[in-house]
């Protein structure tokens, strides 16, 4: 994938390396984690990511699990390779200023 490429939602998650993560209830044909322990299942208002994170008895996590959206990972290691942390945040905010130009027309 072109970095220029990536969609906007995917692209603040990469640029920033945060997740907007809300709350989820998994599908009945998602993976609800293992029987043992508490299971926290969140999942990414923007790209779609979903977290799952369980913790045992004694308050430890004991299994923390990410999927990704198809080509999300390659779009964020394309993105790391020709962007400094700094360029991305810029590429960013150049997309944000487009949106609203757009918006406002």
């Amino acid at each position: 994938m072109n970095v220029r490429d990536i969609p906007d939602e995917w692209w603040k998650c990469i640029s920033t390396a945060r997740h907007a993560m809300d709350d989820y209830i998994p599908g009945p044909n998602e993976d609800r984690g293992p029987n043992y322990g508490r299971t926290f299942h969140n999942r990414c208002l923007l790209c779609t990511t979903t977290r799952r994170v369980t913790i045992d008895v004694m308050g430890q996590i004991v299994e923390s699990r990410y999927d990704w959206p198809d080509g999300y990972r390659e779009a964020r290691k394309e993105a790391r390779l020709e962007y400094s942390t700094d360029d991305m945040r810029l590429e960013h905010m150049r997309r944000v200023r487009a949106a609203r130009k757009e918006r406002d027309l």
